[in-house]
Order: C-alpha cells, then sequence, then structure tokens
C-alpha cells in the first residue's frame, strides 16, 4: 500500500474529498460516488494538533508584539502590522 494510502483513508482516492459514512458497511465520496470499505478504515487512528498560532489565523487576530524600547518595569504591547 502507497504512503499516502495508508495516511489519507478518510479521503476519496480519486478526487480527495473527505469521505461521508453513510453505511456502516463503506464511506462514500459525496462529489465522485468512490467508495471505501468500512474494513479498511476499522482501527486507524487520526491525529492533528492545533497550536496558539493556527487559532489566532483562523479567527483573523493580530500577534502581539512586546516594543524593545520598553522600560523594564513596564512592558508595552502593541498590535502587529502583520496578520
Amino acid at each position: 500500500m502507497a504512503f499516502w494510502q495508508a495516511r489519507d483513508f478518510l479521503f476519496c482516492g480519486v478526487c480527495g474529498t473527505l469521505l461521508d459514512f453513510n453505511s456502516h458497511r463503506y464511506a462514500s465520496c459525496p462529489l465522485c460516488g468512490f467508495k471505501r470499505k468500512a474494513k479498511d478504515i476499522e482501527g486507524k487512528e487520526t491525529r492533528y494538533a492545533v497550536t496558539a498560532e493556527d487559532i489566532r489565523r483562523e479567527l483573523k487576530i493580530k500577534a502581539f508584539v512586546v516594543l524593545e524600547s520598553a522600560p523594564n518595569l513596564d512592558i508595552v504591547v502593541q498590535r502587529s502590522l502583520v496578520s
């Protein structure tokens, strides 16, 4: 089995769309009709990590930066111009 097939089992092998689980026997592609047997997916695990940076980008929040010219006792925070 190719590496992408072992890793991308939740996606259509033809068009790459996320598969729907409308049946307990197979998963199907809502766009092209490709079907993958549930036994091919059973027992596999998917992991992902979400970082604070990912959330910031998704919510379109500009990052805070600490100005180097700020006094040591007080920290001045300013929004950056980079989004």
